[in-house]
């Protein structure tokens, strides 16, 4: 019989996290954190306008490669 298992993920302002579960009782198997590498703290804010703060979407999957990476 072959084992699943369930992967979440979350992306947050400055970082993802992974998760895997056994789904059948619920149960924690790994879990990772992987911070976003560009800008400061994942927010890439512009010296022209103070007010005006991005993100860069590659972070988003560079980080989720890793945290899964990590947790599998």
């Amino acid at each position: 019989m072959t084992k699943v298992y369930a992967l979440g993920l979350d992306f947050g302002t400055n970082s993802a996290r992974a998760l895997i579960v056994d789904p059948t009782n619920g149960r924690e198997i790994a879990t990772a954190v992987a911070h976003y590498p560009s800008g400061q703290d994942g927010i890439l804010l512009d010296p022209n306008d103070p007010n005006l703060a991005r993100q860069d979407p590659m972070d988003w999957l560079k980080a989720m490669i890793q945290c899964t990476r990590e947790a599998l």
